[in-house]
C-alpha cells in the first residue's frame, strides 16, 4: 500500500465477504488452533466508507508465537513489513497487495492493548450510526485533501479516533 494514493469509497457489502474467504485461507495456511483471526478496520464497519483493504487481526498467545508465524503467512502470499515493527514493536504487519481487493494483516498478542483497542473501536462503531457518519465524512475529506500523502490522512484521524477511544474507556 506505500505509494498508493489514498482513496475512500462508500462502503461495500462484498467487504465481510472478501474477509470470511481470507480468514477461511489463513487459517488453512496457518492450520494453527491456538490463533484467532477477526476482520478490524473501516471495512469491518457497515456503512463506514473505507479505502478498499481489507485489515485482518491475528491473535496468538504470544509474541513469540507470532514470529513463529511470520514465514507461513508469507507462504500465503503476503510481504513482511519488518520496519512498521518501529512504530509498534508488538505486531508484525503483512501486506497482500493486487486483485479486487488489498489484505493487510496485523499479528499481534491475543487479549493486549493492540487487540484488545482494534476491537473496542470497532464495536463502537458498528453500534454508533451517528460515528459512523462523521468518521466516513472525516475520511472522505481527508482523502481528497491527502490523495498522495498516507501519513496525513492518518494523522487527520486521530483527534476524532482519540476522541472516540476517549468515550469507550469512560
Amino acid at each position: 500500500m506505500r505509494g498508493k494514493p489514498v482513496i475512500v469509497m462508500e462502503y461495500c457489502a462484498r467487504w465481510p465477504e472478501f474477509f470470511k474467504e481470507e480468514a477461511d485461507r489463513l487459517k488453512k495456511g496457518l492450520s494453527d488452533p491456538n490463533v484467532t483471526i477477526e476482520h478490524i478496520g473501516s471495512t469491518a464497519v457497515p456503512g463506514l466508507s473505507a479505502k478498499p483493504v481489507i485489515d485482518i487481526m491475528v491473535g496468538a498467545d504470544s509474541l513469540d508465537h507470532t514470529n513463529s508465524l511470520v514465514v507461513s503467512i508469507q507462504e500465503l502470499g503476503y510481504t513482511y513489513i519488518r520496519e512498521y515493527e518501529a512504530m509498534i514493536p508488538d505486531r508484525r504487519y503483512f501486506e497482500r497487495v493486487g486483485g479486487e481487493i488489498d489484505f493487510h494483516i496485523h499479528m499481534v498478542v491475543f487479549g493486549g492493548p493492540f487487540w484488545i483497542e482494534h476491537l473496542l473501536f470497532r464495536d463502537y462503531l458498528r453500534e454508533d450510526p451517528g460515528a459512523v457518519e462523521q468518521y466516513s465524512a472525516l475520511k472522505k475529506s481527508l482523502s481528497k485533501e491527502h490523495r498522495s500523502n498516507r501519513e496525513a490522512y492518518s494523522r487527520g484521524k486521530a483527534e476524532l479516533i482519540a476522541s472516540i477511544m476517549s468515550k469507550i474507556k469512560k
